[in-house]
């Protein structure tokens, strides 16, 4: 339905007209009662005549009606104008503090990405200064310790052992940082080839067998008998078992580990399993971030640095895989699972 437009102008011409009219009206009034008094129709001239006040009066107060709306129209456009400029400022007012916000963000993220450049290059630094000081260190005791510079006493044998674990310890802490700095600065070399994970994990079995019989557990080996071909980087998928099997071993008590695999479509998932003390699920959220030592208390016990399943997880992403904990429960052991590529035989 059309809306009708009250023009103002026309409102104050009505106004003035209807104004007069009913002064005319009046004026008529008086000259027709003396006219029609003198015909002797008295009721018919006043009839007429309030007919005709009427209609001039409810056209007088529709003019009011409409200029009264026009005027509510006027002052209600007025307050949504005013509403719109609010928000528009407001809006205009969030965006500039948004825009201040990300510029600091953005200085902030750039300021921390060169701290962690120069804490990444500060470390690989010293990490490549020490690894020399320290070979000769480690090569000096050998020596001594196997008797190529002459006889010692037991006692002192009993002192170069201990300094010269210390000093692999040592070593391969300075592994773990050069190894981490690489992983974050993106500057990882993969050195992809094929080969048999049974072998690889018959051979690392092979190695931790007298570290297990020292302990009093068993080593269970899972593997399928048939080959399982992954074409990965042999020498850090072998750390990665290395690093499993060591934490494995580190927190198992008694009872025994198992290593395996299995096979999947594309994939070969290869799992440790142990009956140790387990990983609380607050735990498991942050087991392989960086110097992250599960259970770890001061003093005499196993030692290390918490590098080496954020190290294994730095090399499995490397190869676009994944580690997770597929089980674990606290008081009856843990089980890691890390992924790999598959080839099958045919595709070799």
């Amino acid at each position: 339905m059309k809306q009708f437009n009250f023009n103002p102008n026309s409102y104050f011409i009505v106004k003035n007209f209807l104004i007069i009219l009913i002064t005319i009206l009046l004026f008529i009034d008086i000259l027709c009662h003396n006219i029609f008094c003198m015909i002797g129709n008295n009721l018919f001239a006043h009839l007429f005549v309030c007919l005709l006040f009427l209609i001039a009066i409810v056209t007088f107060f529709t003019c009011e009606h409409f200029q009264w709306q026009r005027l509510a129209e006027a002052n209600n456009t007025s307050k949504a104008l005013d509403i719109i400029k609010r928000e528009e400022a407001l809006k205009e007012n969030n965006r500039r503090a948004m825009l201040h916000i990300m510029r600091d963000l953005t200085g902030s993220m750039e300021e921390i990405k060169k701290l962690s450049q120069v804490k990444s290059d500060f470390i690989s630094t010293v990490s490549h200064e020490l690894r020399t000081p320290l070979a000769i260190v480690q090569e000096s005791i050998s020596q001594l310790v196997e008797g190529l510079r002459g006889p010692i006493t037991d006692e002192q044998e009993q002192l170069l052992k201990v300094s010269l674990c210390n000093v692999e310890w040592l070593g391969s802490l300075i592994e773990n940082l050069l190894n981490i700095s690489k992983i974050e600065a993106g500057k990882l070399e993969l050195k992809r080839i094929e080969f048999n994970v049974v072998d690889l994990i018959s051979e690392i079995v092979s190695a931790y067998a007298l570290m297990v019989k020292k302990k009093g557990l068993e080593i269970i080996n899972k593997c399928p008998k048939e080959a399982a071909m992954v074409y990965a980087d042999k020498d850090l998928i072998a750390e990665v078992l290395r690093n499993l099997l060591s934490n494995a071993l580190n927190y198992t008590e008694k009872g025994y580990v198992e290593i395996g695999f299995v096979l999947k479509e594309n994939k070969v998932e290869i799992y440790v399993k142990d009956t140790g003390f387990g990983i609380s699920p607050i735990d498991q959220a942050k087991l392989f971030n960086k110097f992250i030592q599960i259970g770890r208390i001061h003093g005499p016990g196993s030692k290390g640095t918490g590098l080496g399943l954020s190290i294994s997880k730095g090399y499995l992403e490397a190869h676009g895989e994944k580690i997770w904990i597929e089980s674990s429960i606290p008081g009856q052991g843990t089980k890691i699972v890390f992924s790999l590529p598959r080839r099958k035989t045919n595709e070799i």
